[in-house]
């Protein structure tokens, strides 16, 4: 049968090298409009974004071969990724790094996380940016 039109599902990349997590992301986002690609490391991210296209995209921020603030450095300049949102995963809230965040227009969500509420969090992250408008980075962590 065909999708109604109206059942959009959102491609989010996900590059995390814990194993934990990338075996929990997609269990969390299971069946909510959600398709994962999943990367152990920033390499393999940065490949895939030059390879297709994402919706939205979640970097942990200490990965080997590229950390998750550096690839989201180069997503800002690549055009096809200029209103994607992207989230980094920490669990560092430093002044250091929410000013990275800051500067590289990047939300950030607080290790550990909350599986129950992540569904909700990416789909209000969507929305909010599919209006032209970006959620502040601190409201992405309640």
């Amino acid at each position: 049968r065909k999708r109604d039109m109206t059942e959009r599902v959102h491609r989010v990349l996900v590059a995390d090298d814990d194993p934990t997590m990338r075996l929990l992301m997609p269990v969390a986002l299971a069946g909510k409009g959600f398709a994962l690609s999943v990367f152990e490391d920033g390499l393999a991210a940065r490949d895939a974004l030059q390879q297709a296209a994402f919706d939205l995209v979640v970097l942990d921020v200490e990965m080997p071969g590229m950390d998750g603030l550096a690839l989201a450095g180069l997503m800002r300049q690549m055009p096809a990724y200029a209103g994607v949102p992207r989230v980094l995963l920490t669990g560092r809230q430093d002044a250091a790094f929410l000013a990275a965040c800051a500067e590289l227009g990047a939300h950030h969500l607080a290790k550990p996380i909350d599986w129950q509420e992540i569904a909700g969090i990416f789909s209000e992250l969507l929305r909010t940016d599919a209006r032209g408008g970006m959620m502040p980075a601190d409201q992405a962590d309640a």
